[in-house]
């Protein structure tokens, strides 16, 4: 059993105050003491110990609460920043500037030439985040990235990797050739969708499950307010399911039935042979024209069907995980008005459990960039606060 020493118990009040006033800020020091549960004292030094560091900072107008004026403490964002990094697609990347709060300061987005080795994209990754700083003022603390692959945590390397280039490819060791002083922190797209959900201004469920549709399918679970990744980091590979009545093969990994097989936007592109015309246009701009087209019987039971299939999978994670919450997102977002009702049905017929409780469905109607960088942010954050706040060296922009 580790021993808890002073410093221990120091620093996790120290954590409990900054957390809180993220969450909650401006506040006074009583408004805190009794949020976390703390002595007047101790919060008045944790606040001062916060202000001297740049942390926080004293509002110069004051809160009235009814009595005697109070100084407010307040949050201070700009402290420092996490560089973040989108990787889902093969054809481009995504950069962003998220600061403590998680707010999304600064957006980049770079196109990728069709035939690029692993050095080409550590060159486009440091020309968009020069393009993204250029201007920008502050401290940096990490990188955070999002990926479309299974992260092995313990050998570094990315598996299943939608883009070919960084199959069995070691990305945090290449990415620190481009940004040396920055700590890196990779994960899995789908989790970090499931983190952008822990936005701490809006409280979550504790147990929530993020099916996450991009090129594949990924499935972020959250228990007890926690990432759960599996022993190696492979929990939540969605796209291999088999689905009941799909014998259609699978080009990646050349079984039978898989989910990725009918149910990703790609897949309904390719069955009304417009797969071309998807990449050509992008996603959200491709949902437009299947709405605008529902009238066509051919593709308004392929929508149908696909609603069909969601639902199919949910009703089995339901039972089997029991989460308070499941929610939907991805660049097929456009499509949940026409989908949702389907799905919801389709879920409560086939699942054992669903019928006794009110099963929650959340449809997320946000780009795949702006869940990943919140994601990105959020999981930085911890990573901050993990560091003990102060225990990380800073890099000047």
């Amino acid at each position: 059993m580790a021993l808890v020493t002073t410093t221990d118990v120091r620093l996790a009040n120290l954590l409990k105050v900054y957390s809180a006033l993220r969450v909650g800020s401006p506040m006074t020091k009583r408004q805190l003491a009794k949020e976390v549960e703390l002595t007047f004292a101790s919060v008045s030094s944790i606040c001062n110990q916060l202000v001297d560091q740049g942390l926080a900072r004293y509002e110069e107008e004051s809160i009235f609460t009814g009595g005697r004026k109070a100084i407010a403490v307040e949050f201070v964002p700009e402290y420092a920043y996490a560089l973040v990094l989108d990787m889902h697609h093969t054809e481009y990347i995504a950069m962003a500037l998220v600061d403590l709060a998680n707010t999304i300061v600064k957006t980049k987005r770079m196109s990728l030439p069709d035939s690029l080795t692993i050095e080409g994209l550590m060159d486009s990754i440091r020309s968009c985040s020069q393009s993204l700083l250029a201007e920008c003022e502050g401290h940096l603390y990490c990188l955070s990235v999002g990926v479309s692959a299974v992260y092995n945590e313990q050998s570094k390397i990315l598996l299943q990797a939608s883009n070919p280039l960084l199959e069995r490819v070691n990305l945090a060791m290449h990415l620190q050739s481009v940004f040396p002083n920055l700590p890196v922190l990779i994960e899995n797209d789908a989790n970090l969708a499931a983190f952008s959900q822990l936005d701490p201004f809006k409280p979550g469920h504790k147990n929530q499950l993020f099916v996450f549709f991009t090129q594949g399918i990924g499935l972020g679970i959250i228990i007890d307010g926690e990432l759960y990744r599996g022993s190696h980091g492979f929990a939540g590979e969605l796209g291999h399911l088999k689905l009941t009545g799909v014998d259609r093969k699978c080009s990646k990994c050349g079984n039978n039935g898989c989910m990725r097989t009918v149910v990703p936007l790609a897949a309904i592109a390719r069955d009304l042979g417009e797969y071309e015309q998807l990449r050509q246009m992008g996603s959200l701009a491709y949902c437009d024209t299947l709405l605008s087209r529902l009238k066509d019987h051919e593709i308004s039971e392929r929508i149908e069907y696909t609603a069909q299939k969601i639902g199919e999978v949910l009703a089995e994670m339901f039972d089997v995980l029991n989460p308070d919450q499941i929610i939907l997102g991805g660049n097929n977002w456009k499509l949940y008005p026409v989908m949702s009702k389907t799905i919801r049905q389709t879920c409560r017929q086939l699942s054992n459990l669903a019928r006794e409780v009110d099963i929650q469905i959340q449809f997320v109607s946000e780009p795949i960039n702006d869940l990943i960088f919140k994601g990105a942010g959020e999981k930085a954050f911890r990573f901050f606060t993990a560091s003990g706040i102060t225990g990380l060296e800073l890099v000047e922009l």
